[in-house]
């Protein structure tokens, strides 16, 4: 059986292992992800911050259980620290997972514009 591998549990990540549970009901797939939480709404996080939500989880798209309903293990706070290609292995701090298809789905970076004082902290 054909093992997935998700780097990035953004919306990108997550779409693409809805789709491939949806084709491939026994698939195994695995998320890494560098953050402590499941796929969150990153645009609401002005309103965690003021205390108008209460607490990280009203933030989430799908809790935890919804990756257990969809056999699909969820590394938080595991990053992948290295791609050994030859070998089709993902290598992190807790060990290596062996993946017949890989997805980058890591996200991007925000452009900075070069403003004065960007590098002030808050």
């Amino acid at each position: 059986m054909q093992e997935y591998i998700i780097i990035g549990n953004g919306v990108a990540g997550v779409s693409a292992a809805r789709r491939i549970r949806e084709r491939l009901p026994a698939a195994p797939i695995r998320i890494f992800s560098d953050e402590p939480y499941p796929f969150y709404a990153r645009i609401r996080l002005p309103q965690l911050i003021s205390g108008r939500v209460a607490g990280p989880q009203a933030l989430f798209l799908h809790p935890l259980s919804w990756y257990e309903r969809q056999n699909i293990r969820l590394h938080l706070q595991e990053p992948a620290l290295e791609l050994d290609l030859s070998r089709r292995l993902v290598l992190t701090a807790r060990g290596s997972y062996r993946y017949h298809k890989l997805l980058l789905a890591s996200g991007s970076r925000s452009f900075v514009p070069p403003w004065p004082g960007k590098e002030l902290g808050g």
